[in-house]
């Protein structure tokens, strides 16, 4: 009996001591957690692309895209949507389909080397309103144009040149949203082939690319532009410029974009120029998917530019081979 009570003494000594050992080890554990996450990093809004921020309600869903950047978290991301600027919209994991303004947010969940994030903020949802009028009349007889996005058009119109100093005055008048609805972005034949300056609210702006649309071009509403950029078109490269200078500064730019046709591979650059300073690059957006493979809606991209004074901007199609035009519509700028 006496062995046996000393059994007993010695197997609850040799219990006690695998708990307390385990529990040192699950104290370590949370201690190791607790660093691990103090050295991981915490996802930010910049860290993500964001796609579908702008589109046409077309009684469907709108669902706005996050993708992480290269090297960046890729934890789970859930979105949310909330009416904003008078749209009334509970907040909402479901995505919204009528047209109005929605404040669009995300959180992400942990992953390797990253800690989770909530309530970043991925911009604002603009959907519009479906526009239900006929197509515009267009005098010009289009089987005349012998035009092809392959490079090989003729071109014997005699490129303007543009002097920078004759446009340097300061305009007033806010500027927002340009959706190349208004008819000053189509200007006949002329339309098709070289550099042009026109008018638009009162802005001058200088512009080489087509706004006249056909069945290949993608674009919302009525129009977009279409850049493209061949090895020919080398002394013409297609760009949406504005020549006169935003008194404001501009926060960020926006805008919509997509291959033309069965087009893929296409680069487009945003710039951006101080009143005393040469045109900088603010980024750009590579290796465009084709529309089949990006989808069956416009693509959406938002630069912060944060320039304050005076500046101007241009979005250029990299010249290169092959059939690579883009289409881009709706460019969104936030002024300061």
């Amino acid at each position: 009996m006496k062995n046996l009570f000393k059994t007993h003494i010695a197997f609850n000594i040799f219990f006690t001591l695998i708990a307390i050992y385990f529990l040192m080890i699950m104290g370590c554990e949370q201690a190791a957690e607790i660093i691990q996450s103090a050295q991981n990093v915490t996802p930010v809004a910049s860290d993500f692309t964001f796609i579908g921020l702008s589109a046409t309600a077309n009684g469907n869903p709108v669902t706005v895209g996050i993708k992480p950047k290269t090297g960046k978290s890729q934890g789970e991301i859930t979105v949310y949507y909330e009416g904003t600027n008078g749209t009334v919209y509970p907040k909402s994991v479901i995505a919204p389909s009528e047209a109005g303004k929605y404040a669009v947010t995300f959180d992400v969940e942990a992953a390797e080397g990253f800690n989770s994030a909530n309530g970043l903020k991925a911009g604002t949802l603009t959907i519009n309103v479906k526009n239900t009028g006929g197509s515009e009349n267009d005098d010009e007889d289009d089987t005349e144009d012998d035009y092809t996005d392959d490079g090989n058009e003729n071109e014997d119109d005699e490129e303007d040149l543009i002097d920078d100093d004759d446009f340097t005055e300061e305009i007033a008048e806010p500027l927002s949203l340009i959706d190349f609805e208004d008819s000053a972005w189509t200007v006949g034949r002329a339309d098709l082939f070289n550099n042009r300056i026109i008018k638009f609210k009162g802005y001058d702006w200088s512009v080489s690319g087509i706004t006249k649309m056909d069945d290949k071009d993608h674009y919302i509403g009525l129009r977009g532009i279409r850049l493209r950029g061949n090895n020919s078109d080398k002394n013409n490269i297609n760009h949406i410029e504005l020549i006169s200078f935003l008194s404001d500064g501009i926060e960020s730019i926006s805008f919509d974009y997509a291959s033309y046709s069965n087009n893929s591979k296409g680069t487009i650059i945003l710039f951006c120029k101080k009143e005393e300073g040469e045109w900088e690059e603010v980024d750009r957006i590579t290796n465009i998917p084709s529309w089949i493979v990006g989808g069956s809606q416009m693509l959406n991209a938002k630069f912060e530019v944060n320039i304050t004074g005076k500046v101007r901007f241009k979005i250029e199609k990299v010249n290169a081979s092959g059939s690579t035009s883009v289409n881009i519509d709706n460019i969104l700028i936030t002024t300061y």
